[in-house]
């Protein structure tokens, strides 16, 4: 409980005898009145939306030891302008959910989105990183009987973040490559994140055909 213009004096003291041997010990990274951490965000993000289900529903955990000064969400629409909603901070308040509803959505659009926040201090965070969360509006349409790919066509068939296909050095074809390194997780549960690369053409699985077969590389 200490006021404005308030002094305090800090000291370190080592208690020791002639029976003590060792190699001592020592203070490292001191801050006093200094805040530069920002705020932490966690978050399970979204992968798709559906023409069914057209919110983008965003829940969120944020904390700072200095206290949240700013929340907000940037999104877009097929890349155009960048569209922000801030959000209400409460003081004593971590959690928020942000729903954003969209009419008029084709199968072929594209919602991209971040979360920033920015703490009393005036140190920022953004989720993701330098870039946007990818959310394609998705119809999974009627089932098919089976479905094939080397990867080199119909690269279009799966949604994720954190995922790509692409064919590096060495490789004869290309492939579903995850992101590595791995980032750390950021999910609402224990920082743990799930990432999740979905097909979009649903399969009936089949009695007599019951199989999955698949080339993996680790």
């Amino acid at each position: 409980n200490f006021a404005a213009n308030d002094e305090i004096v800090i000291r370190f003291r080592l208690l020791t005898d002639q029976l003590v041997v060792g190699w001592g010990w020592a203070i490292d990274n001191l801050k006093i009145q200094i805040d530069d951490i920002p705020p932490v965000i966690l978050h399970n993000h979204s992968d798709f939306l559906t023409l069914t289900t057209p919110t983008l529903t965003l829940p969120m955990k944020v904390t700072d030891a200095a206290g949240i000064d700013a929340l907000e969400v940037d999104y877009k629409i097929n890349s155009g302008a960048v569209i922000t909603e801030a959000i209400t901070v409460v003081d004593g308040t971590d959690l928020y959910t942000v729903e954003i509803s969209f009419g008029g959505l084709a199968a072929t659009d594209k919602i991209e989105y971040r979360i920033r926040a920015k703490d009393k201090s005036g140190n920022e965070t953004t989720l993701p990183d330098g870039t946007f969360f990818q959310v394609p509006v998705v119809n999974f349409g009627a089932p098919i009987a089976q479905y094939s790919t080397d990867f080199n066509s119909g690269t279009g068939d799966f949604v994720g973040n954190f995922f790509s296909i692409t064919q590096p050095s060495g490789f004869t074809n290309a492939a579903i490559q995850s992101t590595h390194p791995y980032p750390n997780g950021f999910g609402l549960t224990s920082n743990t994140s799930n990432y999740t690369y979905t097909l979009t053409k649903p399969i009936t699985i089949s009695s007599s055909n019951p199989y999955m077969i698949f080339d993996e590389i680790a």
